[in-house]
């Protein structure tokens, strides 16, 4: 593992962070991004606490999905999207430089804040939801999506990935970074690989 187990304090956090629909994990999502993962306290963000420890083996590890990441948006040019733009690591604020338009969307006001202070003033910011984007069809040449389709029911990653599909241009590409070993589209892509 990567990045060490949530601290008592994280766990006390999302107790704390139950909302009254339990299936709404959506909501839940918003609720701990935007009053305890992007929220800074002594220097840290909540999220860099609980999450973002990682041993020395996972620096040449980042750096070869970085690689892989900018292969695959190749060539980086035109207009992108960055799906759920968290608060926006330096890999993506890299990958933004490299095009001439950028959209963030993510469902924290928090976390759009910070994607916003980090990238040019053209930089458009979108709050609101992957499932549902109020984006018109045909728009972006790229699509970054990274870590984020987890956070969502997985009943519904399929209409994230159509959203994300949607506002991409003929000819354009998605790329989603999704690493867990059930991942549904981890299956696909195998399943595609022997056709």
């Amino acid at each position: 593992l990567f990045c060490r187990y949530p601290a008592p304090v994280f766990k006390k956090a999302i107790r704390s962070f139950t909302v009254s629909d339990p299936s709404s994990v959506e909501q839940s999502v918003r609720k701990f991004y935007d009053e305890f993962g992007w929220v800074e306290k002594d220097g840290v963000k909540g999220e860099d606490k609980s999450f973002r420890v990682f041993q020395e083996s996972y620096h040449s590890y980042h750096e070869t999905v970085e690689a892989r990441t900018l292969d695959a948006h190749a060539p980086c040019e035109g207009s992108l999207l960055i799906a759920g733009c968290g608060d926006l690591p330096d890999s993506h604020v890299d990958l933004a430089e490299r095009f001439d338009t950028v959209t963030c969307v993510d469902i924290s006001s928090a976390a759009l804040e910070i994607a916003k202070a980090r990238l040019p003033a053209d930089a458009k910011m979108v709050e609101g939801s992957i499932l549902d984007l109020d984006l018109p069809e045909d728009t972006f040449d790229r699509v970054h999506c990274a870590h984020v389709i987890y956070h969502i029911d997985i009943a519904a990653h399929e209409q994230a990935v159509r959203q994300l599909l949607r506002v991409t241009r003929p000819g354009g590409r998605v790329v989603i970074i999704y690493s867990t070993p059930r991942s549904p589209l981890r299956s696909l892509a195998g399943a595609s690989m022997k056709v």
